[in-house]
């Protein structure tokens, strides 16, 4: 990692605006965006993970050389041994592209949103972590609405997900009335990930 980088992590639930805090922080701060899940989609169109997947999971989440994403999730969704299995085909191999992409980067400051951002240890690249949460109902409303499915699905998304992610941030927002109710303490944020960063490199 760059000495002079300042990573700024994005951790929370379905539903609390990772991905709309992100892009804030992104505009404001000048940074880099990372997208864990992005990484990963890329990644299941490798072929060395593609085998890797198939040698595990077999020919059935496999159609034209391709994975099945639909077929790989409701296995692994459905069955704990196997999202760990997963988890540890793509993990290393995810570690390792986030890190290559913070040490390159021209960029001083950098937002890096990922899911899986505790248990693949993406933390360990993270100087600042941010952690939103927002009211249950409200989260699933915006998922019903977001990802056009129902509230059992929802549901199934939210009771799948860790709990605790407060207990890995230094800042903790709650997001269920919006992003800008809460603006002006993000803009205070913003401005003490700044001082620190000017204090480490000068």
């Amino acid at each position: 990692m760059k000495q002079n980088s300042h990573v700024v992590g994005i951790i929370g639930g379905a539903g609390t605006g990772k991905t709309y805090m992100s892009k804030y922080l992104v505009e404001k701060l000048d940074a880099m965006f990372i997208e864990g899940d992005q990484i990963a989609h890329e990644l299941l169109k490798d072929k060395a993970i593609i085998k890797k997947i198939r040698d595990y999971f077999g020919d059935s989440v496999v159609e034209n050389g391709e994975i099945v994403r639909s077929k790989l999730g409701k296995i692994v969704f459905s069955d704990k041994q196997s999202l760990l299995s997963l988890n540890e085909i793509m993990h290393g191999t995810m570690f390792r592209i986030i890190e290559e992409k913070i040490k390159t980067t021209d960029k001083k400051f950098i937002i890096l949103e990922a899911a899986v951002m505790i248990e693949a240890g993406f933390s360990m690249l993270v100087h600042t972590m941010v952690c939103l949460k927002a009211q249950r109902d409200i989260r699933l409303e915006r998922l019903i609405a977001s990802r056009s499915i129902d509230f059992n699905k929802a549901e199934s998304i939210l009771k799948s997900q860790r709990d605790d992610y407060a207990d890995y941030a230094d800042y903790i927002f709650d997001t269920s009335d919006g992003l800008d109710s809460i603006k002006s303490n993000v803009e205070e944020m913003i401005n003490e990930i700044r001082e620190a960063d000017y204090e480490k490199n000068n």
